[in-house]
């Protein structure tokens, strides 16, 4: 706000740029972003039936019924008459500005309004100032000089406009996107392997547009070595996207976009739009990385305008960091519970130490600091890659994409060891023997819920409690395909009789769930969730373990025929059909990356695992009148998968079950902190070095994932 004047300024110091620029420029521009409307027009992706519907009959007040689709993206022929009428309407004179100020102080601004008495809009009652713009003020506006900002410019040609739109795949090779047992056999392939670099590549050869994506993702232990590595790695990245929008702005406006991000196992980079320009795309960024870089470890007195975009990215950072506290008390439970179950995460106020305090103060974060970490972290440390190269893209542009990723980021790094890679376990949950033996007490807070973490909300104003059960059923390894499909199963029907049961007839709160939940290493649980504003934590849970004894009945009642409806449902949403290329390369490179981290036995994805998940689920009635052929191709009756849902709970998430690993995190509101402070006890853990200690007493889950056995 305080420089709200200079911004305002240039705001007009454009406008007069634009005034003033020959019109041979403006049909230029004008024919630019015809084409650039009419490629969006002839290769938009499918969008949901809804949205459509409602966007087309609103062009059907604007437009003949014949051309509600193709006139809002026809901008017409450039007319110079028209735009010198409307330049004389862009002036000051006719401007009306809306300024939010929390401060409202005058801050020595000529359009401060602090001298105004207060206003009352009729409607809504909302208060407000007004002022006349000051007419010096709007006199330096139009003053067509540019001297307040030498820098500005007219744009030069958006270089990232594409303009071959030819198809590389054969029309013999083309597959339908109905054609789905087909298209499901037509998995990526590495087409080259290195010690560094798997390659991965699939030609479109169903949605036929000329649009392609590259995924990358680095792996490495250095981001997540410590919650200064993994903070400076953050602040690479903010730096970084704020630089970057002076480089790919064009690029965004020609349909091309691009993601860097940094996660726990290192960076995560991802490029697509029309295949023409990915790769340009891609090149352009890599470099603008190795350069950012190395004019970071150069530091402030060299690059000072750098300095201030590190400076502004530390700031956002800490203030996101910081209001992450203020989150609702079902997301903080969240994130209490990851904390405690997770082997390797560490805690919020690590990050915020390393930023404000006195060894922030002692041992500041900075650019030099920066650059050296992410240099070690994506071109000379210990790294190694998965690159997927998917849409209209043949075998040797992918091995062009290759080229690229080499040269900048692993001619200087060396191959990531498999004891090196970064590893991430979740904790089991002790059952009720283990807890009584680990706490060394024959009485726990709560017998049925052996650990619980509680603590008090930050934000003062929080006026909800809430409480997440943690029902811990195993990990894939323990799991398996049966495991994991009836668990997603049970998980299906606990959400809507936790909703009906704990929001609709107890009216508990406004947000209840139940989902199942995996935490690092694909450790799963149900999760049941409920906030609420008249009920403390202890008795939310009270309900939520009566609610699993309701539930318990309710699946031992279910009729054969809505088991079976129900279970049908699950296996449609596993087996939803892709309707967009960007959709079936998500799943690719969802299958991909799940293997990143794991040793080489286990590194092959297994791209046809969800046809075996869902083979668990896939039932015939006792009297189904199905074919032989269709009854051969189903395993088990509803009766058997029944019986099958009704172990598995009583094995896992029933109360008085010996084999139970449960844990509940409390967060109360700070009106309720003398009730908070009330509960005390073996089990109960109250603040971050409670959890710390108890960790190292918990043993870890395997990360093997479901679809791969020892002996395979």
């Amino acid at each position: 706000m305080q420089n709200k004047d200079h911004v305002l300024a240039l705001v007009f110091q454009w406008l007069n740029l634009i005034k003033s620029a020959p019109h041979s420029k403006l049909e230029e521009y004008h024919q630019e972003l015809q084409k650039t409307a009419d490629i969006r027009y002839n290769y938009r992706d499918a969008s949901d039936p809804l949205d459509f519907a409602s966007y087309a009959s609103k062009q059907m007040y604007r437009y003949p019924m014949e051309e509600i689709l193709s006139k809002p993206s026809s901008l017409g022929e450039f007319d110079s008459d028209n735009f010198e009428f409307l330049k004389e309407k862009l002036v000051p004179e006719n401007a009306l500005i809306t300024i939010y100020d929390p401060d409202h102080a005058n801050n020595n601004s000529k359009l401060s309004a602090h001298e105004m008495d207060w206003e009352v809009e009729k409607w809504y009652k909302a208060k407000y100032r007004e002022i006349a713009i000051p007419s010096d003020v709007a006199q330096s506006w139009s003053n067509t000089v540019t001297s307040s900002d030498v820098t500005m410019e007219l744009p030069q040609p958006n270089l990232y406009i594409p303009s071959d739109f030819s198809l590389r795949c054969n029309k013999d090779d083309t597959i339908s996107s109905t054609e789905d047992d087909k298209l499901k056999k037509v998995n990526p392939v590495v087409i080259s392997s290195t010690d560094k670099l798997r390659l991965w590549h699939k030609m479109d050869t169903t949605w036929q547009v000329p649009k392609s994506t590259i995924g990358i993702l680095l792996t490495t232990p250095v981001p997540y070595e410590s919650p200064r590595s993994m903070s400076l790695c953050r602040l690479f990245q903010k730096v970084l996207n704020d630089d970057l929008n002076s480089y790919v702005y064009d690029a965004s406006i020609a349909g091309s976009n691009y993601r860097v991000a940094c996660v726990p196992t290192g960076f995560e980079l991802s490029f697509s739009g029309y295949n023409e320009k990915v790769p340009f795309l891609l090149e352009v960024v890599s470099n603008r990385i190795k350069d950012l870089i190395e004019q970071l470890k150069e530091g402030p007195e060299k690059h000072p305008d750098l300095q201030q975009k590190f400076q502004k990215a530390a700031y956002n950072l800490l203030r996101e960091t910081k209001n992450f506290q203020l989150d609702s008390p079902y997301e903080l439970n969240n994130y209490n519970s990851r904390i405690l179950m997770e082997e390797k995460a560490w805690h919020v106020n690590s990050y915020i130490g390393e930023m404000e305090g006195e060894l922030a103060d002692k041992f500041p974060l900075t650019m030099e600091e920066c650059g050296m970490k992410v240099q070690e972290a994506l071109l000379n440390g210990r790294n190694q890659m998965e690159c997927l190269v998917m849409g209209n893209v043949n075998e040797e542009e992918a091995k062009g994409v290759q080229k690229i990723v080499e040269d900048v980021f692993l001619k200087g790094s060396r191959p990531l060891l498999d004891e090196e890679l970064p590893s991430f376990k979740s904790f089991k949950l002790p059952t009720k023997e283990e807890a009584h033996n680990l706490f060394g007490t024959e009485k726990l807070v709560n017998e049925n819920i052996p650990l619980i973490y509680q603590g008090v909300a930050f934000n003062g104003e929080e006026e909800n409690n809430a409480v997440e059960v943690n029902l811990q059923a195993g990990c894939d390894a323990s799991l398996g395909y049966k495991g994991v499909a009836i668990l997603e199963l049970i998980g299906y029907l606990a959400y809507n009789s936790a909703y009906t049961q704990l929001r609709t007839k107890e009216q508990l709160g406004y947000i209840v769930s139940a989902f199942i939940r995996n935490t690092s290493g694909n450790a799963r649980s149900l999760s049941v969730v409920v906030q609420s504003s008249s009920t403390l934590p202890d008795v939310l849970e009270e309900r939520v373990e009566n609610w699993l004894i309701k539930f318990r009945k309710e699946l031992e009642e279910m009729t054969e025929e809505r088991l079976e409806r129900e279970a049908n449902a699950v296996v449609a949403q596993l087996t939803e059909r892709d309707v967009r290329l960007s959709e079936e390369i998500g799943r690719a490179w969802g299958e991909i990356t799940s293997t990143s981290t794991l040793l080489k036995k286990l590194k092959e994805p297994e791209f046809d695992r969800i046809e075996y998940l869902i083979s668990e689920l896939e039932v015939v009635a006792e009297s189904s009148s199905c074919s032989s052929e269709e009854s051969e191709k189903k395993q088990k009756t509803v009766v058997q998968l029944k019986k099958e849902i009704l172990e598995f709970f009583d094995n896992y998430l029933e109360a008085k079950s010996p084999k139970r690993r449960a844990m509940s995190a409390r967060l109360f509101s700070q009106k309720h902190k003398d009730e908070m402070e009330k509960h005390d006890g073996a089990g109960l853990l109250t603040s971050y070095d409670d959890v710390c200690h108890l960790k190292q007493y918990l043993e870890t889950w395997p990360l093997a994932p479901y679809w791969r056995r020892y002996k395979d």
